[in-house]
């Protein structure tokens, strides 16, 4: 009876010691849940921001593109009025030098008429006519010319403060001013890996003006999306973001 007892007794101590055990091994993963639980909240916090910053660039890269794509028709239209207005002043070089012809062949006409006896006031007065009508025209067109020659100039110089203003725009675009600084932080970086970093998704193709906004509608916040060559690179990518802190 004193064995059964004392055998209950270490059955009794072992129960309780496992169930101190699991008591601990309880309370242990209670504490690694709470800690799941904070870094779960910290990671959303910190995609809340990613996201708040990715739709600030989104933005920003859109405006920039659409006033590159207004510069542009609005270049494209400065330059068709220029070739018009160049266009215009040929043809007003053209008319005063048949003015001018004109003025010459009247001139000597009016000479040939001098030269004759026989000739009569009638015809004089009608060279005379002839004469100052060609110096009118002469001069009209003239004044005409001065006109589109300086509205010309005009346009040449708009054309090349908005060619100006172009380069600038494409040369931020170029230089991946306003993207994220995790983004610009991966194309500046000079690792190994960095050579297997296609780059972009917003510089690995080309559209026409006319299709540009409904491109960087469709794709929004993907513009900025990193290619790799391989999952290694991107692996490489991340771990020296996180390593770095721009993450």
């Amino acid at each position: 009876m004193n064995e059964q007892l004392e055998t209950m007794n270490t059955n009794l101590a072992a129960v309780a010691e496992q169930y101190d055990n699991l008591d601990q091994d309880r309370q242990a993963a209670q504490t690694a849940s709470d800690q799941c639980n904070t870094q779960r909240e910290e990671i959303e916090n910190r995609i809340k921001s990613i996201e708040e910053e990715l739709s600030k660039f989104q933005s920003s890269v859109f405006e920039g593109m659409q006033e590159i794509v207004n510069l542009r028709n609005t270049i494209t239209g400065l330059r068709q009025a220029q070739e018009l207005m160049h266009r215009k002043s040929q043809q007003l070089k053209d008319t005063i030098a048949e003015a001018e012809a004109k003025h010459n062949d009247a001139t000597t006409r009016h000479s040939n008429y001098l030269s004759e006896q026989e000739k009569t006031k009638a015809r004089e007065d009608e060279t005379n006519n002839l004469i100052a009508q060609a110096n009118a025209e002469k001069n009209a067109h003239g004044q005409e010319l001065a006109k589109r020659q300086e509205h010309y100039d005009g346009i040449a110089a708009e054309v090349e403060k908005l060619e100006a203003r172009l380069n600038v725009l494409e040369n931020l675009l170029k230089e991946h001013e306003g993207f994220g600084h995790g983004v610009r932080s991966v194309l500046n970086n000079r690792a190994p890996w960095r050579a297997n970093v296609v780059g972009v998704v917003a510089d690995l193709f080309k559209v026409e003006d006319k299709y540009a906004v409904a491109m960087e509608t469709a794709l929004g916040a993907a513009l900025q999306n990193i290619v790799t060559k391989d999952a290694e690179t991107a692996k490489a990518a991340i771990r020296d973001l996180k390593a770095n802190k721009k993450w």
